[in-house]
């Protein structure tokens, strides 16, 4: 399996065939299935007192889909990434947050104008960030942890679909790089 999944991936971040592919963006979530999950936490003012508590939420919901969550600190380089991100303060007894939730994935792309320079020079990694959902919440200050742990949920959920519709896209616009990829993940 690990020769065929090495052989794919070299497949699919060849810069000339990803070209020739025109991938989309949202495309690049078909070959997800194990990820680490984040937290950004830049809630002030006692609105999110627990987001370990919202990052456990959306673990649940991934777990619950058979996805494997990596420990950040053991996993390889090139592992996805789900990052929550919470930005909010109070004013009174209210408390304002947005909320999102995004896959950050590493692809690697041609450097323009390389083509005098040696193949090892020619490419590069990119982090891409691929935003999957996002909200603007607004309530009392007691109230807030438990609205985000909801959040946290239904943007996992968000997560799970666009993964789905990434893996239908691609069996059905490139059912040769499909049959490598459900193949390779079959052993």
């Amino acid at each position: 399996m690990r020769v065929r999944h090495c052989l794919l991936l070299l497949f699919l971040v060849s810069p000339a065939f990803a070209v020739a592919l025109e991938l989309t963006n949202e495309d690049l979530f078909f070959d997800v299935h194990a990820v680490t999950l984040s937290i950004s936490d830049q809630v002030e003012d006692g609105c999110l007192p627990r987001p370990d508590s919202v990052l456990a939420s959306t673990a649940a919901v991934l777990r619950g889909d058979k996805f494997r969550i990596v420990d950040p600190d053991e996993a390889p380089p090139v592992t996805p990434d789900v990052q929550i991100t919470a930005l909010g303060y109070a004013a009174d007894q209210d408390c304002v947050v947005f909320f999102s939730i995004s896959l950050v994935k590493s692809v690697t792309a041609t450097v323009p104008y390389s083509e005098s320079l040696p193949d090892s020079y020619q490419q590069t990694p990119l982090a891409v960030e691929l935003g999957v959902y996002e909200s603007l919440l607004i309530g009392q200050l007691e109230g807030m942890q438990g609205q985000l742990e909801r959040e946290a949920e239904k943007g996992g959920n968000e997560f799970l679909l666009a993964v789905e519709r990434a893996r239908a896209s691609v069996e059905s616009n490139w059912p040769l790089l499909w049959e490598a990829y459900a193949s390779a993940t079959d052993d």
